[in-house]
């Protein structure tokens, strides 16, 4: 998952008011669009950290591949996600949007152009957590 994106930029990288915390602004190679991300050694209570973030964590924190965080430090009210938390927010909608068009499996009015168009769609939706933006900035097909 994650381990497979490529770091084409880092617009920021800020130390949060934790000083075990840091937050960056990221450019998947693999995304159209800036992402940001919560990143730290170990979880914590609220906020559950996986290999992925805590291995950048520890190399913003040496500041030798990206340079040294921003300070002064920043309390964010609202922190970024963590990749677990892009994960269950990007399910969510997938799951939403596949709920949504469920009625299209059992309508008989209609047509089978229209049918093959809805099934296309929701198959995109299904398939789309292996597709390679996700789950930070999936492209989502558009309903029929």
């Amino acid at each position: 998952m994650s381990s497979s994106h490529t770091i084409e930029d880092i617009k920021l990288i800020q130390r949060g008011t934790d000083p075990n915390e840091i937050l960056c602004t990221i450019k998947f190679a693999e995304c159209s669009n800036y992402v940001e991300l919560y990143t730290r050694e170990e979880s914590i209570e609220d906020k559950i950290v996986g290999e992925f973030e805590a291995n950048l964590y520890r190399t913003f924190d040496a500041g030798e591949v990206y340079g040294e965080p921003e300070f002064p430090p920043v309390d964010y009210g609202t922190l970024p996600p963590t990749v677990a938390e892009y994960i269950e927010t990007s399910r969510a909608k997938r799951d939403q949007l596949l709920a949504e068009s469920d009625w299209t499996d059992s309508a008989p009015h209609l047509d089978a152009a229209v049918r093959t168009k809805w099934q296309t769609y929701r198959q995109a939706l299904r398939d789309i957590t292996s597709t390679p933006a996700w789950p930070y900035d999936p492209a989502w097909p558009t309903k029929p």
